[in-house]
């Protein structure tokens, strides 16, 4: 809901019009599930705005060796904590993000709606 408010008071401070699409970035590590909040966004968006699409950005977590200065691979779901190269800890750097990153949308204008 709260991106689709936000969303929509972008719009409106142009005046009014259609939301298109939105595109989001979504970290690894933000506790949104991609699937999930399609689902949410498809059953919030109202006309007339109903058909925007939802485009997601996935943005993974890497493991950084701070010694090695080299990102370290790592298993689907799984984590490596010591280096095993050097044997450092690795940093965990990125995969927060949870940005709204584009909107684009038809404005109306009394001919009727045009591309903005």
């Amino acid at each position: 809901m709260s991106l689709y408010r936000t969303c929509r008071k972008e719009v409106d401070k142009q005046g009014s019009g259609r939301l298109q699409k939105i595109r989001v970035a979504v970290g690894e590590l933000s506790a949104i599930d991609p699937e999930l909040l399609r689902f949410a966004w498809e059953a919030t968006i109202q006309d007339p705005d109903a058909g925007c699409e939802l485009e997601i950005d996935w943005k993974p977590a890497i493991q950084r060796c701070p010694k090695c200065e080299e990102i370290k691979p790592r298993g689907d779901q799984s984590w490596l904590m010591i280096c095993p190269e050097c044997g450092s800890p690795l940093r965990v750097e990125g995969g927060y993000e949870l940005d709204l990153l584009e909107i684009t949308f038809e404005s109306e204008s009394e001919d009727g709606e045009t591309p903005a």
